[in-house]
């Protein structure tokens, strides 16, 4: 499976990162970057089929996929902010890593709002009809 090759590839990683960090701290920090970022593109090019697959059967059943891609950018903002805060922790960043994470969740929220107003607006045609 996909899946134990690319923990393998992050363990394999994160140890040759330990042992060259003892020599060279610049060298790890490298390894670390680039492993995460082969990791990281890694999964979104294996969700990509799956996500497509899905925005197809929710078209063909006539629901609005706006909503769905509103999630999907939300656990996106989501992954990356992770991705930066760790990697800002790793440095010993732990004031920027916290900005990171407000960033995210500012920017989670700023993409949530339109759907928020469809909710509200529905829930508004709802009440008025009684």
């Amino acid at each position: 499976m996909k899946i134990f090759s690319m923990l393998a590839f992050c363990l394999i990683s994160a140890v040759f990162a330990l042992v060259l960090g003892q020599y060279k701290k610049e060298y790890s920090a490298i390894i670390s970057i680039g492993a995460a970022s082969i990791i990281f593109v890694s999964v979104i090019s294996s969700i990509a089929s799956p996500l497509t697959e899905v925005v197809n059967k929710l078209q063909s059943a006539g629901v609005d996929a706006e909503l769905f891609f509103v999630a999907l950018k939300a656990l996106g903002i989501g992954y990356i902010t992770q991705f930066v805060a760790d990697t800002c922790r790793d440095f010993g960043q732990t004031s920027l890593a916290a900005k990171a994470e407000f960033i995210g969740r500012v920017s989670i929220f700023i993409i949530s709002l339109p759907l928020a107003n469809t909710l509200f607006d529905a829930v508004v045609s709802l009440v008025g009809q009684k």
